[in-house]
């Protein structure tokens, strides 16, 4: 940045008492233009519809291993094919994750393009990735990736690219978990947005990176035949997403799951004291023999209040923090011996009760382990102060309480990641590594760092101890 200004004119305008403006001159920059939108695979006839379903479409859909189309998909898919951005409401198990991969294969088909798909949750991508078709290659972009994982994506050796908000609306930067600038990608042929619900106006509560999707995809990709999939969304919900993804014709919106599945019960309660009424239901003989229960919450911060609200008026249950898909979840959920399980986050549901008990007679093994260690570690180091024991122990513990707290935090706010001990003991000494490098753990100073002074194997003992707690 320059800075010119006459000192004889800036002299005349001290004197009058004048105030002086700078003339500052600001390196130009423009954004790069984004690259051209992918022609349609069916141009839509002249009143905006869409034509009928060609025999190749039919053909796809057998190589997929389907006979016909369910109620919504074909009329979505052909908008897809189409060129015209559409929303979609399907109940879960509809089919809607073929909405947009019968249409990845058939531009993928026709020329060197991929598809993004935008999901919230790693979960939810290796749901995607598992179920996709034989014929359908796919990948996942995330902090992770190897150097010739990306050139894959690069390369356009993908049909699929599955990414979080925050990696998409990220891209162009250095970091290994956005993605890479568009001149680096091979055309998009459009873009799905899974839990699409998400884009409406109350998403800045979870998810903000939601309400920049579209800019992003259109500004910086040039995408403009966008897809949003969601089972939940009332009309009102629908309409504003629309209004975000610029559905204009009401044919965009295709609602389809007006019915409640069989297997879905609802019932609506009013009460005066609703965590009184929430305690009495789960002890009831409705719920109270129930193996497991998920309790859903509309704010984190009501979460976490129901969830101390629950430890202390049920016993004898595991309570693990449950909201709606946020990245960063405070999981500081206590373990013992429980049987029982309330407000699932990610558990497996299908775990035996036998198989239970072994895991939590483990978990009490490893913990009274790693106490006696630590008790006869510092017997060790501190050998000649035998009368203060007790209170250099005290000491160590309260350090060692904080130590766990933060690797606590540490881990909720990477829930999507998998870190060992000496992983999280690396992050806290400051010490870079491939897999977790210092250019993403280092911006974030309440961690990176912040334990340098204590005994790294330390650190890894207490981390390790947290990690297996909370599995």
């Amino acid at each position: 940045m320059k800075l010119f200004v006459s000192e004889n004119a800036a002299e005349e305008k001290e004197d009058k008492g004048e105030e002086i403006l700078l003339n500052v001159i600001r390196p130009d920059y423009e954004r790069p233009a984004p690259p051209p939108p992918m022609e349609p695979l069916y141009e839509p006839t002249e009143d905006g519809k869409t034509q009928d379903v060609p025999p190749e479409v039919y053909q796809a859909l057998r190589d997929f291993g389907y006979k016909s189309f369910r109620p919504g998909q074909e009329m979505a898919i052909m908008r897809i094919l189409s060129g015209l951005s559409t929303l979609v409401v399907l109940s879960t198990g509809m089919g809607k994750s073929l909405c947009y991969q019968l249409p990845a294969y058939l531009y993928a088909q026709r020329s060197n393009c991929i598809t993004l798909v935008v999901s919230p949750l790693v979960s939810l991508m290796d749901d995607q990735l598992s179920g996709l078709p034989a014929n359908l290659k796919a990948a996942c972009i995330h902090s992770n990736m190897s150097r010739k994982q990306r050139e894959t994506v690069k390369a356009g050796q993908v049909h699929v690219l599955l990414l979080s908000p925050e990696a998409l609306v990220g891209g162009g930067h250095s970091g290994s978990g956005c993605l890479p600038p568009a001149d680096q990608l091979p055309p998009v042929a459009f873009a799905c947005i899974d839990e699409a619900h998400c884009v409406s106006e109350w998403s800045h509560n979870f998810r903000p990176c939601y309400l920049r999707l579209c800019k992003v995809l259109r500004d910086r990709l040039g995408v403009r035949c966008l897809l949003g999939l969601t089972a939940t969304a009332t009309l009102s919900t629908a309409l504003d997403i629309a209004h975000h993804l610029d559905i204009n014709d009401q044919e965009g919106i295709a609602v389809r799951s007006a019915a409640v599945p069989h297997n879905l019960q609802l019932s609506v309660s009013m009460d005066r004291d609703k965590d009184q009424a929430l305690v009495s239901l789960l002890k009831g003989e409705r719920f109270g023999s129930l193996d497991s229960i998920i309790v859903y919450c509309t704010r984190r911060e009501e979460t976490n209040r129901i969830a101390a609200l629950l430890r202390t008026c049920l016993q004898g249950v595991v309570l693990k923090e449950s909201s709606l898909p946020v990245k960063e979840k405070e999981d500081d959920n206590p373990v013992g011996k429980k049987k029982k399980a309330l407000a699932y986050r990610n558990c497996s549901f299908c775990m035996d009760e036998l198989d239970e008990e072994r895991s939590l007679k483990l978990k009490e093994l490893l913990s009274d382990y790693f106490d006696k260690r630590r008790d006869l570690d510092m017997s060790k180091k501190f050998p000649e102060e035998q009368d203060d024991e007790d209170e250099t122990l005290n000491k160590c513990r309260d350090w060692e309480q904080q130590i766990r707290a933060d690797v606590r935090g540490f881990l909720a706010s990477q829930s999507e990641e998998k870190f060992s001990g000496r992983a999280v003991a690396r992050i806290f000494h400051g010490i870079g590594s491939p897999c977790y490098p210092a250019q993403i753990y280092g911006r974030d100073r309440r961690f990176w760092r912040k334990y340098i002074q204590f005994d790294f194997n330390e650190i890894i003992r207490i981390a390790t101890q947290e990690i297996i707690r909370t599995r």
